[in-house]
């Protein structure tokens, strides 16, 4: 097998990693960067052919000036891959090298990507995520468990200034998001958040933030309430669905379980 069947090959497996919509995202880049270089190409060839310097004008600077710009195309290129994938799967891509990048083939660059996600897919890799953001902002004394309701201590802190509003500071802002995507990924396996829990940060017509706030499109959580001590309590549709998302997501373990309550 020579070297270009073994470049063709990585190419399946890459292109059978990523689904038919990134596929058309990333060609859609692709096509589109290619198109912006050949069109500095033509310049550097016109240049090229018809070179000029005086005591006012030396072309060769515009020459280095477009082979910079034609490289800070590719790298754009390459973090605009980056970008996509990361914002689609709620994942964070890192390290990543854009400069490093000569060609402007997306699937070389989807390829380095994936070696980057420890052996697993971009939805597996989101699920981990998720679940790291959580349970940093998590700690066992902070967390109750009682019939279907689980209850988080000094998780969220509202401005006092605007106290009466409803509006939180931007690190509980941060914390309350990532809880909604766990959440998210709990009643549906989606790493997606629907509108209702992406729009309910910005939900500024609440006349009393501390009446509970029950889900409408959601099964297995019902409602989340918030409380003056800073506290959130969540409720399922089940006491099994609520020890099964604090063992996943809260770092309970069974022996605390049995022993926890509001």
């Amino acid at each position: 097998m020579n070297l270009l069947n073994k470049f063709e090959e990585v190419k399946i497996d890459t292109l059978e990693f990523i689904d038919a919509e990134d596929q058309t995202i990333c060609k859609g880049l692709e096509n589109e960067c290619i198109r912006a270089t050949e069109s500095v190409d033509s310049v550097l060839t016109l240049l090229d052919l018809n070179p000029f310097k005086n005591q006012y004008y030396n072309n060769w600077e515009l020459v280095k000036q477009l082979e910079s710009g034609k490289k800070g195309m590719i790298i754009k290129f390459a973090n605009d891959i980056k970008k996509h994938f990361e914002s689609k799967y709620n994942v964070t891509i890192f390290p990543f090298d854009a400069e490093g990048f000569k060609n402007i083939d997306y699937v070389e660059i989807v390829d380095d990507i994936i070696a980057r996600l420890g052996g697993f897919d971009f939805k597996e890799k989101a699920y981990l995520e998720i679940k790291k953001n959580i349970e940093k902002n998590i700690y066992l004394p902070h967390v109750n468990v009682k019939n279907i309701n689980i209850r988080i201590k000094s998780f969220i802190a509202f401005e006092p200034a605007i106290f009466k509003v409803g509006f939180w500071n931007l690190k509980s802002d941060r914390t309350l998001k990532e809880l909604f995507y766990a959440l998210e990924y709990f009643e549906s396996k989606s790493v997606t958040l629907r509108k209702e829990l992406d729009a309910f940060r910005f939900n500024n017509s609440r006349d009393n933030w501390f009446e509970p706030f029950i889900f409408e499109s959601m099964t297995k959580i019902r409602e989340i309430k918030f409380f003056k001590n800073n506290s959130i309590q969540l409720k399922f549709d089940s006491n099994a669905s609520a020890i099964e998302f604090a063992k996943t997501f809260l770092k309970y373990s069974e022996s605390v379980l049995v022993n926890s309550g509001v």
